[in-house]
């Protein structure tokens, strides 16, 4: 507590860990007559631990009194009945980032515990943590689906509408238009296919290559970022030519960042080719068959994610859009 609201307390004259000042909960605890550091309230926790029997502060040493709410990217939280602020505070940008989470680390674990005393939370909290809790301050929002299924048509009609609300909006897609990208493009383009693991590797390379240069400074910037596929297109496309579908979706989300929300547009391939068809543009045979979409789709229904949602893609699109914005602002409060 106080490390985000730029609190400190200082050591008490008789050597004991000081009387948390519950910076954020607006409550103080009062020293344990048997010397243990105080319950305090907590920034992650929200929950009160009794004192472990080795004698060490407690895993949730932050007391009662706390709600958590959520700020895009970032968990706070905030006094029972007490209403979040409207927005996160400012992220911390840069070389210089790490150091600054740390420092507000050390504080509150200062003046929480004491300068000699760490709580099993402090103990396990690290910088990369961290950064997730207090420099995300963005989201990030990702249509998935088959070819055809009207994917970038809904993510222009949801980047006006969060335009309209105030957010600024970041539109992106993959295959990028980078090194990776270009080559997945031509394969696409071409009607042939490499090795699946060799087409696997492509697609990785040229996710790493656009989350560090657009997805997380994007997010770091506390921009709502929009993405036409992301890691589940990979998941589908590939699981459909025989890799484990399972295991590219948990090497995917243990590297690169989870989605918000993943809207999945579910159409019948063959709806789908005929929208590919009818809008023209050049065709991308290696992927735009019939038979490979009804593989892809399979897989896509195999999926179960708490971020992820299902709507139906075959109606008109101004129904569709309705109910992308109804969730949208459910899921995210941003409409």
């Amino acid at each position: 507590p106080g490390a985000l609201a730029g609190a400190r307390s200082e050591p008490q004259a008789n050597g004991e860990a000081p009387a948390s000042p519950g910076a954020l909960a607006g409550a103080r605890s009062e020293p344990q007559a048997n010397g243990e550091a105080p319950a305090s309230p907590g920034a992650l926790a929200g929950a009160r631990s009794e004192p472990q029997a080795n004698g060490e502060a407690p895993d949730g040493c932050h007391g009662p009194g706390l709600t958590p709410f959520e700020i895009p990217g970032s968990h706070h939280l905030l006094p029972s009945g007490a209403t979040p602020p409207a927005r996160a505070p400012g992220p911390v940008e840069g070389a210089e980032a790490g150091g600054v989470l740390r420092r507000r680390h050390d504080e509150e674990q200062a003046a929480c515990h004491g300068p000699r005393r760490r709580c099993a939370r402090h103990a396990a909290v690290s910088p990369a943590a961290l950064h997730e809790f207090v420099v995300n301050a963005g989201r990030l929002v990702v249509f998935e689906g088959i070819d055809g299924a009207g994917k970038s048509t809904q993510l222009r009609r949801l980047a006006v509408a969060l335009r309209a609300a105030g957010h600024r909006v970041i539109e992106t897609h993959e295959p990028t238009d980078g090194r990776f990208g270009q080559r997945i493009r031509a394969l696409a383009r071409s009607g042939t296919r490499v090795a699946p693991d060799e087409e696997l590797q492509w697609f990785v390379e040229d996710r790493r290559e656009h989350v560090a240069a657009v997805i997380q400074p994007g997010l770091t910037s506390g921009a709502i970022v929009l993405s036409d596929r992301y890691f589940l297109s990979t998941v589908a496309y590939q699981g459909a030519r025989g890799l484990d579908a399972s295991r590219l979706l948990a090497e995917a989300e243990a590297e690169f960042p989870l989605p918000d929300l993943a809207l999945l547009l579910e159409v019948d391939p063959t709806r789908g080719l005929e929208r590919v068809a009818a809008r023209g543009g050049i065709a991308e045979p290696a992927f735009e068959n019939t038979r490979g979409l009804i593989d892809v789709a399979a897989v896509f229904r195999s999926i179960d994610r708490p971020y992820l949602v299902r709507i139906d893609g075959d109606r008109e699109p101004d129904a569709v859009a309705s109910q992308i914005h109804a969730i949208v602002q459910e899921r995210l409060a941003l409409l």
